[in-house]
């Protein structure tokens, strides 16, 4: 009997099923080896440190530095490699990458993510080691719809924080220009100083392979809308866009954002999670009056629920001052 013809389609979905079963176990593996250590008070300092990986910048960029100018050094009669052709067509990336990282990442903002107690990335941001670990199962040519895909696997077992979602960019750029740091470090035999923890890719992949995927990673990172990128994989921001007036999800990102923001001092302040925050103050809202509910519009969420919670768990007046600066919170009247 003659074999029946394979339908593309079937054979696409299979395919598709099996990568997100791989994705799943991967994400899985990963939150295994990711516990993160207790958060210090604000007066202790945390129980697991490690050198700051804002700390390696200035290693890295001189690093690539001096790579991009030996191969500008090259003897004319010498062919240049690929790696060296995609360094030097695209280090003005490589720079803007690199102050990028800088602007996007303050010092206090770091101090606050969370960070994993145990090795090979112990002290290091547990945000940092997921973004490791998509470059390394994405060979370093990072895909984002993949990358969202991974983080919703991930956060169904355990969910990140508004500001590890937020650091993603700069970490998946570090991790980026780490990865293309070590292969020109291969290729040239130049000495690194200081070093973060080396990433292991698959052995099939040549160095030259692993600096191209590198940059066009890097171009991939500089085009993304951030912004639409965190609304669809944080999971406080589909709890707000539950509350019962349905007008949050009509506010303009500035709005929702500062509504987060509130969020995200409530949790730090009180030691809930962010999603029982915004769970909480979804749930005041929707027992408030509609018809003042309705005459509040958009500050029904951000103040009934906020104000409530702020009585609920006690917050000290003279804090939630501090944290209504800037607008963050409009009282009902």
């Amino acid at each position: 009997m003659a074999n029946l013809p394979t339908d593309p389609n079937s054979a696409a979905d299979q395919a598709n099923a099996a990568n997100v079963s791989r994705m799943e176990d991967l994400a899985r593996q990963e939150l295994e080896n990711q516990a993160v250590a207790p958060r210090p008070a604000q007066s202790q300092r945390s129980p697991v440190s490690a050198p700051s990986l804002l700390d390696y910048v200035g290693e890295q960029s001189s690093l690539l530095r001096s790579a991009t100018q030996h191969f500008r050094e090259t003897p004319e009669k010498e062919s240049l490699s690929y790696a060296a052709e995609w360094m030097l067509d695209n280090f003005y990336l490589v720079q803007q990458t690199l102050r990028q990282i800088l602007e996007d990442m303050p010092p206090g903002f770091y101090r606050q993510l969370p960070k994993l107690a145990a090795d090979p990335l112990a002290g290091y941001p547990r945000v940092y080691a997921v973004a490791q670990e998509l470059v390394v199962i994405q060979t370093a040519h990072l895909d984002l719809d993949r990358v969202k895909r991974f983080i919703q696997l991930y956060q169904d077992i355990t969910p990140l924080t508004m500001g590890e979602l937020w650091a993603l960019p700069v970490m998946l750029r570090l991790s980026s220009i780490e990865c293309l740091a070590q292969a020109i470090t291969r290729i040239t035999g130049l000495v690194r100083q200081n070093a973060p923890p080396t990433m292991t890719l698959p052995r099939e992949l040549t160095d030259d392979e692993i600096v191209a995927n590198c940059i066009i990673s890097l171009r991939t990172l500089a085009t993304q809308d951030w912004q639409e990128f965190f609304e669809s994989v944080s999971q406080v921001e589909q709890v707000l866009r539950g509350e019962p007036a349905g007008v949050y999800a009509k506010m303009d990102k500035e709005t929702r954002d500062s509504y987060r923001k509130v969020v995200e001092d409530l949790s730090r302040f009180t030691g809930r999670s962010e999603q029982e925050i915004a769970q909480e103050a979804v749930s005041l809202a929707a027992s408030y009056d509609p018809v003042i509910l309705s005459r509040a519009a958009a500050k029904n969420l951000s103040s009934y629920g906020a104000e409530t919670l702020r009585f609920a768990h006690a917050v000290p007046a003279t804090w939630w001052r501090r944290a209504r600066r800037g607008d963050r919170l409009k009282e009902i009247r």
